[in-house]
Formats: C-alpha cells, sequence, structure tokens
C-alpha cells in the first residue's frame, strides 16, 4: 500500500465495510516516515497501519457490509 496507491483501491473492494478514510490517513502517515531520514524513522506510522490491517482481516465483522451477516 506504501508503494502503490491501486493497493488501497483494491483494499476497498475486497473490503467495503473498512474504514478507508482512516486507512488513507495510515498510509500518509507512513510515506510519510519512509521519505524522513533513516534516523528520523519513529516506525511508530508502519505499525499502526500494520495493527489496522491485522485487525481488520482478523475480525470478519469489521469489513463485512452491515446489512451483511459475518458469519
Amino acid at each position: 500500500m506504501l508503494a502503490d496507491d491501486e493497493a488501497l483501491s483494491r483494499w476497498a473492494v475486497e473490503h467495503p465495510g473498512s474504514d478507508l478514510q482512516q486507512l488513507r490517513s495510515l498510509v500518509r502517515a507512513a510515506r510519510k516516515d519512509a521519505a524522513a531520514r533513516p534516523e528520523d524513522r519513529s516506525g511508530r506510522a508502519y505499525r499502526e497501519l500494520f495493527r489496522h490491517l491485522r485487525a481488520a482481516t482478523q475480525d470478519p465483522a469489521a469489513t463485512a457490509p452491515a446489512d451483511e451477516d459475518p458469519a
């Protein structure tokens, strides 16, 4: 997702219930961190993005449309 904007579009199609605004924000922060000098990188943005994606893939209710039953 950091290297390709198309990955975010694919995620939106595959996970229609995702909070795309939050995801875009996390991707922007991770890209900003990646562009920083190595000694200025904290890695925090990467970790937050990873946690968000992991939670979305592990919790079917988080990405299922509201009118569908996640089970």
